[in-house]
């Protein structure tokens, strides 16, 4: 079994974000020296006991003080962002770390005021794209887009070869038909679910997580509320 860590940045007891910023990149680099397979950062918005809010500065930060590990987002808010920026940020993070990026795509709601917050535009309540949508567009701009298409004349990284291992973050089979029609790997539940969703020929194959929540201490100090 291969040990991998989705990383919260919690805050704990008594401390502050930037010291739960230096105990990721300190777990990291332990996780690192023992041999660990992945380690995700994850993206929460408003939420007191976790600082981990930007996935894509901690996979950089992470990547450039680690050698071994994959490093990647468990999970980018797809929802509230455009899949052209997404696309941009990590196939420059696999030019800058090659083949050591995962994209971890998730979706979720931090409550009316925070969405809004959230948002780009302001103007008018805007309609939710479809979710495997706006996952076919993020390929493409990464694969390129068919002849004829909007986006086929934007210059898109030329000459920056590999992408990310992108995967569908989710709980439900809804996740698990995205990602088979994509085709790309699903975590979480959706790995199980998206054999039924009926996973087309060059699928990746599917890998099925086990996860428990851990707190960590060194044998020297005082145990605190919270953990990884």
């Amino acid at each position: 079994m291969k040990m991998s860590i989705v990383d919260t940045s919690p805050v704990l007891a008594g401390s502050t974000a930037a010291e739960a910023y230096k105990l990721t990149l300190d777990l990291a680099a332990q996780a690192d020296q023992l041999g660990c397979w992945r380690y995700w950062t994850a993206e929460l918005h408003g939420v007191p006991v976790n600082a981990g809010t930007s996935p894509d500065i901690a996979i950089a930060a992470i990547a450039s003080r680690t050698s071994n590990l994959r490093v990647g987002s468990g999970a980018v808010l797809f929802n509230q962002r455009s899949p052209n920026r997404v696309a941009e940020t990590f196939v420059q993070l696999n030019a800058m770390f090659p083949g050591r990026i995962d994209l971890g795509l998730g979706r979720a709601t931090a409550g009316p005021l925070l969405d809004f917050a959230l948002r780009s535009s302001r103007q008018a309540v805007a309609t939710p794209e479809p979710h495997d949508g706006k996952v076919v567009e993020l390929l493409h701009w990464s694969d390129g887009f068919e002849d004829g298409h909007p986006f086929a004349q934007v210059p898109f990284l030329d000459g920056v070869a590999g992408r990310p291992e992108t995967w569908i973050l989710g709980s439900g089979p809804a996740s698990a038909v995205v990602a088979a029609r994509a085709p790309i790997r699903a975590g979480r539940s959706s790995a199980g679910s998206r054999r039924k969703a009926g996973c087309p020929t060059g699928c990746p194959p599917p890998l099925m997580p086990f996860s428990s929540s851990a707190a960590c201490r060194s044998p020297t100090t005082t145990p605190r509320a919270g953990g990884r």
